[in-house]
């Protein structure tokens, strides 16, 4: 998967530089499933993607779900193993190590670029 660095255009901060992109079926289904744990400056890009799951993850994320101008549309932090969020109208999907939402200060209607 190719890596891309995510920024938050409205305060131009640094969201993470090591984002793996997953645009494939199989690198979305795949997912962060095997990984122990997010490094700082991790996260991973899902697309298209509306829905997600953590079954078979071992660690918290925060999941952010963007529209298809990358804006922001619904944050869930904390998402802990085995549960599933579902937003409609997301086009893009972005995993983060839990606690990144908070420490960035992301908040809904923030748009993402990479």
């Amino acid at each position: 998967m190719k890596k891309v660095t995510v920024k938050n255009v409205n305060n131009n901060q640094l969201i993470g530089d090591k984002i793996e992109v997953a645009d494939s079926f199989f690198d979305r289904l795949k997912g962060l499933i095997g990984k122990t744990k997010l490094q700082e400056g991790e996260g991973l890009i899902l697309s298209p993607c509306n829905a997600i799951h953590c079954i078979g993850m071992r660690f918290a994320i925060d999941v952010i779900f963007m529209n298809k101008l990358k804006q922001i549309i619904w944050i869930r932090e904390n998402m802990k193993p085995g549960t599933k969020e579902v937003k409609k109208d997301a086009v893009y999907v972005l995993e983060v190590a839990s606690g990144v939402v908070k420490e960035k200060g992301i908040g809904i209607g923030y748009v993402l670029s990479w």
